[in-house]
């Protein structure tokens, strides 16, 4: 929400703290077939922002890495929105983060393999003991997928 309010915040970070000590936070939300917008306010407000221009500026600005949550998919167990994060990955060149959706290790797998992310992040299969840490890097491990879990 501060990102888009104020867009010059990220470079006023990253000039005094460097790039590495900034991740933007990408609320998006499905529209139509290839359009998703940027919402503020955890997922309530609109923007208008295309948010694959604005993954892009978030770069542009100083961005160290870009933390991507569908709206339409967090905490519904549909799997991440791999259509845009996979459009993010071949726009961007830093680091991203890939949230919401996630309800089995499988999912973990899939936005892994098919959009190339260099991490994600889970909450509800966590929370709701529906998987354990083990549980899941023992899938992935299955996978031929390295982790950074311990």
């Amino acid at each position: 929400t501060g990102a888009v309010k104020r867009p010059e915040l990220i470079k006023e970070i990253a000039r005094s703290f460097g790039s590495q000590a900034v991740v933007v936070s990408l609320e998006v939300k499905h529209i139509s077939k290839d359009n998703w917008e940027i919402y503020i306010d955890n997922g309530r407000e609109k923007t208008g922002l295309n948010a694959l221009d604005w993954a892009k500026k978030v770069e542009d600005l100083g961005a160290g890495e870009i933390l991507i949550t569908s709206v339409d998919r967090d905490g519904t167990g549909k799997g991440y929105e791999e259509d845009f994060i996979t459009k993010v990955m071949k726009s961007v060149t830093i680091p991203v983060i890939a949230a919401g959706g996630a309800k089995t290790p499988l999912d973990i797998i899939s936005i892994i393999q098919k959009a190339k992310v260099d991490a994600i992040a889970v909450a509800s299969m966590l929370h709701y003991d529906n998987f354990s840490v083990a549980d899941i890097k023992k899938t992935l491990v299955q996978a031929n997928i390295t982790t950074a879990l311990h």
